[in-house]
Formats: structure tokens, sequence, C-alpha cells
């Protein structure tokens, strides 16, 4: 069924990542830009209205960003420069005219847990795990705790 007709474009980024996966990066590119204009068709619907209607519309607003948001996070995660360039700071804008939704640290490249370094991440998840507070247990004495 033609894109245009679709309707259901949260279910063509398999195809999206499909075709990065198996090399085909000008159907990516394609099919990506096609999907980003959906999505920027739909949001820009949401700008227009007004501030009463756009919290009624809360979830459906949420929804479109994130599943935009998620095309743009497939280019970088497959290191496609070209389409990152073209979307981001788009993107970005598109997150920022909802700010009663979003904050700045939720665009892309913004100083969100995207832009932690993986180092840094591992270091958050070990002090979490650390199993010194297990081993004390597990060292006391039964008897000794009342």
């Amino acid at each position: 069924m033609p894109l245009d007709l679709y309707g259901h474009y949260s279910m063509i980024e398999p195809f999206v990542n499909g075709y990065y996966e198996v090399g085909q990066i000008d159907k990516a590119q394609d099919l990506l830009d096609r999907v980003i204009l959906k999505y920027q068709d739909e949001i820009d619907f949401y700008k227009a209205l007004d501030i009463d209607e756009r919290r009624a519309s809360y979830s459906d607003i949420i929804a479109a960003v994130e599943r935009y948001r998620s095309l743009v996070e497939s280019a970088i995660f497959y290191e496609d420069d070209k389409m990152v360039q073209k979307h981001k700071d788009v993107f970005n804008q598109y997150v920022l005219e909802f700010t009663q939704f979003y904050s700045p640290e939720e665009t892309i490249g913004g100083t969100s847990r995207e832009e932690i370094p993986t180092s840094e991440l591992d270091n958050i998840f070990q002090e979490a795990t650390d199993n010194t507070v297990t081993e004390d247990m597990i060292e006391t004495n039964p008897q000794d705790t009342p």
C-alpha cells in the first residue's frame, strides 16, 4: 500500500531500520524523509491549536513527537550523518514549540541521558548495584540483629 494512503506510519519505522540493516541507505533515507514529513504535518496541526486544545490533545502530541524522535534517532543509530544533519535541528524546533510538555533538555543533543558518556552510565549503574550493603548483611550474624 502506498505510504501516502497508509496512515499508520509508526508501523513503517521497522522498514526504515531494515533498509539501514541491509545496506539500502538510499531507500532508508527516502522512507525516513517521507515518514518524517507525515509527522511534521501532524505536529503542524497541533502547533496551530490554542493552549487549551493542546492540553486536551496532550497524549496525541506526545505520541507524534516521540514517533518523530524515534525516526531521527534511527538515523543517529545507523550513523547516517546526512539525515541527522537534515533532521535533528528541525526536530528540535518542533520539540521547542511545545514548551508546556517538553524542556530544552529533551531535544536531541540536549543534556539528556543520550549525552552522558557510556563509561559514566556504567559507573552510575555500578554504584546503584553495588553489593556492599548486601555483603554487610550476609556477614552479620542473624542473632545479632533485633
